[in-house]
């Protein structure tokens, strides 16, 4: 018997079984939490590299491909834990982050280009504000904002 499995089978003794349950449980969840976490900050520090001019277009590729991989990740459970994905989710969930604009001629927003990471999302609305902060032909205030795109795969009932 692991040092593990005797202390929880003490912890079962004290407590008895439901609570126990529920302390491991939430134990888990923490880990899992922790795991996302660690992650996603590790995603985000991949995103935020600065390279060298002469292999910057690879080298971003490369570095948004490991990003998405860690958010991928981050969402899904730890196969090192022997967690399985849920049968009702085909893949995990991405994520991602755009800035709109508002066309008041068309009268709809029209989507910009995603961002992995709501940092670089939130820089570039900053950005793009402070450049352009009214309509050159009128002058009147350009509307944008910040959209989250989080995307599902669901496997149907009928399907698994």
């Amino acid at each position: 018997m692991s040092a593990f499995e005797a202390a929880f089978e003490a912890l079962r003794k004290t407590v008895g079984d439901v609570e126990a349950d529920r302390l491991l449980t939430a134990v888990e969840n923490e880990r899992l939490r922790i795991r996302a976490a660690a992650l996603i900050e590790a995603a985000e520090e991949i995103e935020g590299i600065d390279f060298h001019p002469n292999a910057r277009v690879r080298s971003l590729e490369i570095a948004q491909g490991l990003a998405r991989r860690l958010r991928r990740l981050a969402s899904s459970p730890s196969p090192a834990a022997g967690d399985k994905q849920p049968e009702t989710e085909a893949h995990p969930r991405r994520v991602s982050w755009s800035v709109e604009l508002y066309d008041p001629l068309a009268k709809e927003w029209a989507l910009g280009l995603p961002f992995l990471a709501r940092e670089k999302a939130v820089e570039r609305l900053n950005a793009v504000s402070a450049m352009y902060p009214k309509w050159a032909d009128d002058g009147t205030p350009v509307k944008r904002r910040l959209v989250r795109e989080t995307t599902t795969y669901t496997v149907e009932a009928g399907d698994r």
